[in-house]
């Protein structure tokens, strides 16, 4: 065989492995790659502990999570500059067209439920707050203020599809942050504090017993559709039972491919696995996972 020839060869061996490495460097997986999240600071305790277990039994996925407020994440996702976020309602149809537009497919996704929860000091006597007392504080007819954790955020953007009020009236505060909050509410009675049930729904977290022992954690009471006064608590029973009215779903979008991290990760999150983690941080699940039986023979 002449020189030439194998040269030939060799040369079409050499690329053929070639673009076989690269082929295989590059297939899409719904278990390996980069993702990054964008999520309210409300949903911090959640991703925390989906990241830690997701990326403990898949050893090639690299999950970061961008901490912002919820108004943020809504406008990175809208630009494209965020392909995985959770928000606490479902995108509107007209954000889910703007974004087809530019020739990516949304996935939306139910993933839990949690709520609103309102607090005082223990200094306080008081122990029930009301629906029509929440609309007086924000019209300033009522000795009470409300504090909420960020500007924009999950909670404070909450508050505003649920009651009518002038942000700059000087009845609602932002602060910054749960902790800040938490030690206003905690100093002054005349403060009442508004956080996600996720810091607290949780008896056996650490965190939710701190906070559990330096607060009270208001009841709220409203009527039924049957006319009938109902008194609850941002936790479990009565979420599950509906009675508590100031529950929310939490939403995934996620914009990556239907093979990638993104849908692999948002798949572990509302499976079996993924809503277990929400059922033991006091939340609803958006679907029940199966009870495991082991059979002993």
């Amino acid at each position: 065989m002449k020189l030439d020839s194998i040269l030939f060869f060799v040369i079409v061996a050499c690329v053929a492995a070639c673009t076989q490495n690269t082929d295989k460097g590059s297939n899409p997986s719904l278990t390996e790659g980069n993702l990054a999240v964008v999520a309210d600071y409300t949903y911090k305790p959640l991703l925390e502990t989906n990241v830690e277990t997701y990326t403990s039994q898949n050893r090639k996925a690299n999950i970061t999570v961008e901490y912002t407020n919820e108004l943020e994440a809504i406008r990175k996702l809208l630009g494209l500059n965020a392909e995985f976020i959770l928000m606490s309602r479902k995108p509107t149809e007209q954000e889910l067209n703007l974004i087809r537009s530019k020739n990516k497919i949304p996935k939306v996704y139910h993933y839990a439920s949690d709520a609103l929860a309102f607090m005082l000091s223990l200094k306080s006597k008081d122990s029930i707050l009301t629906s029509e007392q929440i609309q007086a504080i924000l019209e300033g007819k009522s000795k009470y203020k409300l504090v909420v954790d960020r500007s924009n955020s999950a909670n404070a953007l909450y508050l505003k599809s649920k009651f009518d009020f002038d942000e700059k009236s000087g009845n609602i505060f932002a602060v910054g942050s749960d902790s800040a909050l938490l030690a206003i509410v905690q100093s002054n009675p005349d403060y009442i504090g508004v956080i996600s049930n996720i810091l607290i729904a949780d008896s056996e977290n650490p965190t939710a017993k701190k906070i559990l022992n330096s607060v009270k954690v208001l009841s709220i009471s409203h009527k039924d559709s049957a006319g009938n006064i109902i008194t609850s608590k941002p936790f479990q029973k009565d979420l599950a039972e509906a009675k508590y009215p100031f529950i929310r779903n939490i939403y995934i979008v996620n914009l990556a491919p239907t093979v990638s991290l993104g849908t692999g990760f948002a798949n572990f999150m509302t499976t079996d696995r993924g809503q277990r983690i929400i059922l033991k941080a006091g939340l609803l699940p958006s679907r029940f996972p199966g009870r495991e039986i082991k059979i002993i023979q």
